[in-house]
């Protein structure tokens, strides 16, 4: 492990606030500097008054950095599921937080991997945004970092926060959408997929006791007689998908491919299944199977 990655998960370790002089901190610190040791080699009064009256403004300076940050604490942080490379949502309650404006810096950390967090609306209890994840699995979140130039923007300050979050990035989606293969099964209903008579209903005869999914029930609310449609086969269409990782290097593709397809079922409301090597999930068409379906995915 390198020196700096244990330095920084040593700092990592407790809540602790962070301040650096940014660049323009930098230049006033030495120009201070310099000013004192000049009124101290050349016995200027007067240029010791106003390097010491700088060095006071500059330590306001500082502590006012320090506390636009050391009352910041998380109370909840909750992470919607997403495909990679398409924002995900981020909704951050804060405890306590300084007044505004806050103008914060935040980003979300993974080990050495920090992706900014793209704020669209931020209050003092709250911070909602979104993160770009650049690929697929399953994201323990470690830390939340806040980072600042606030209030007077010669001083960086930032802070750590331990996280408990989890987030299940789904293989990204295919811009290449590849048709899906359908299969048709006898069912029961009243609005058929696929017909075999001519025109919508070739003709109309009494109930017989013959296949309740034949009975008109249209006719049946208008005249309350049970009336069977004859040349009609009333089907619907479902869709099986199978795990079937191939050998070579398009492991990515193929799971991009799977993901997008079983998205295009759930927009259009085909019932699909899920197969894997050990159980079989489905059919279904409610979003959380298709959620169910895409975290197997995403742990392939």
């Amino acid at each position: 492990m390198k020196l700096r990655e244990i330095v920084l998960k040593q700092f990592k370790k407790k809540v602790r606030v962070y301040i650096l002089p940014t660049r323009m901190g930098g230049y006033l610190s030495g120009l201070i500097f310099l000013m004192f040791l000049l009124s101290v080699g050349y016995s200027n009064n007067l240029l010791l008054i106003f390097s010491l009256f700088l060095f006071g403004f500059n330590l306001i300076w500082v502590i006012q950095t320090h506390y636009h940050l050391q009352a910041l604490r998380p109370s909840q942080v909750t992470t919607r599921n997403g495909h990679a490379g398409e924002p995900l949502s981020v909704h951050v309650r804060w405890k306590s937080s300084p007044r505004a404006p806050v103008n914060w810096t935040i980003c979300m950390e993974k080990g050495n991997l920090s992706l900014p967090f793209h704020t669209y609306n931020e209050t003092e209890t709250e911070s909602l945004g979104s993160v770009t994840v650049p690929h697929r699995g399953l994201w323990r979140w470690e830390h939340l970092k806040v980072a600042s130039h606030m209030p007077f923007g010669l001083y960086q300050v930032w802070i750590y926060f331990p996280l408990d979050a989890v987030t299940y990035v789904y293989p990204p989606l295919s811009r290449v959408k590849f048709p899906v293969q359908e299969t048709h099964w006898e069912t029961e209903g009243e609005t058929p997929v696929a017909k075999t008579g001519h025109g919508d209903i070739s003709h109309l005869n009494s109930y017989q006791g013959a296949d309740s999914a034949r009975i008109s029930w249209k006719h049946y609310a208008r005249s309350g007689n049970l009336i069977v449609k004859e040349g009609e086969a009333l089907q619907a269409t479902q869709v099986t998908f199978r795990l079937t990782i191939p050998d070579s290097g398009a492991k990515e593709e193929y799971l991009s491919q799977l993901a997008t397809q079983m998205v295009e079922c759930y927009q259009r409301q085909v019932p699909f299944t899920f197969q894997t090597s050990g159980s079989i999930y489905g059919p279904d068409t409610s979003e959380r199977h298709l959620h169910d379906c895409l975290k197997l995915i995403c742990l392939c």
